[in-house]
């Protein structure tokens, strides 16, 4: 596990990544490196094993993005799993065609009060002489002088203009 690595430094570099709206690759080589991840989370990326396709999952993923674009915006990483709390993440095999773009952009359109666009981007990556596929969602930075934090509605935007 690699523990060689400044916080701040890092924290710096994702933020950069994050108003760049970089991709998977370039967010993968800050914190992945000798087939280990960096042995945290943050305020700017999470590492989720898997999306899975119910109802629940997908109104957490949505609650993240919402979050991610109230803050300083973010990263999800899929296919990277806590195996030891807080201090060891590794890649995990998973059905990386469960993830959707466009069905999660429709329910940020259907469920946020305005437009939030995430952008997805997926790299393999290799670990003990495998391949893993990673899925990384950019959630963007919101200049918070130009737009509102993003809240939950009851309807949907489409009804709301339409009716």
């Amino acid at each position: 596990m690699e523990t060689n690595y400044n916080v701040s430094e890092l924290k710096n570099d994702i933020y950069n990544c994050i108003k760049a709206g970089a991709s998977a690759v370039q967010v993968l080589n800050l914190l992945y490196r000798n087939e280990t991840f960096v042995a945290k989370e943050s305020t700017l990326w999470d590492f989720k094993y898997e999306l899975n396709t119910d109802n629940s999952s997908l109104a957490k993923v949505i609650k993240l993005i919402c979050s991610f674009y109230n803050s300083y915006g973010g990263y999800i990483i899929y296919g990277v799993q806590e195996t030891i709390k807080d201090k060891e993440f590794l890649p995990t095999k998973f059905d990386i065609d469960n993830i959707k773009p466009a069905q999660i952009t429709s329910l940020l359109e259907n469920h946020i009060d305005q437009t939030i666009e995430i952008t997805f981007s997926k790299t393999k990556i290799k670990y003990k002489n495998q391949d893993f596929d990673i899925g990384v969602i950019h959630v963007p930075y919101r200049d918070k002088k130009q737009s509102s934090p993003a809240k939950f509605i009851k309807e949907a935007k489409k009804n709301k203009k339409n009716g």
